[in-house]
């Protein structure tokens, strides 16, 4: 009869430690998940400070339209000294690059 209260208790005691360690990693990644984009925000206004705003829409789906393959983004993403061969033609910048 102890022996079976004690399974019992223990049983419960794993079913509680499960739910509590799955609820503190969802919090965790919950949590990540809102830092990386407040960071990716922030990051795109402080690169782009002191420069003509550059427009970015946040809910653009596949990741390919950004990058260099944005003109606006591409201009941030390149070193300062490459800034005339990208405006001369971004498409030969891109391609030499690769």
């Amino acid at each position: 009869m102890v022996i079976n209260r004690v399974r019992t208790a223990h049983i419960h005691c794993e079913a509680m430690t499960h739910a509590y360690v799955t609820q503190m990693q969802d919090g965790c990644n919950a949590a990540r998940s809102d830092a990386i984009k407040r960071i990716k925000e922030h990051t795109i206004s402080y690169l782009a400070s002191g420069r003509m705003p550059i427009k970015v829409d946040p809910q653009v789906k596949h990741k390919v339209l950004r990058g260099l393959t944005d003109h606006d983004i591409g201009r941030l993403l390149i070193p300062a000294e490459d800034l005339e061969d990208w405006d001369a033609d971004r498409d030969a910048y891109i391609y030499r690059s690769r």
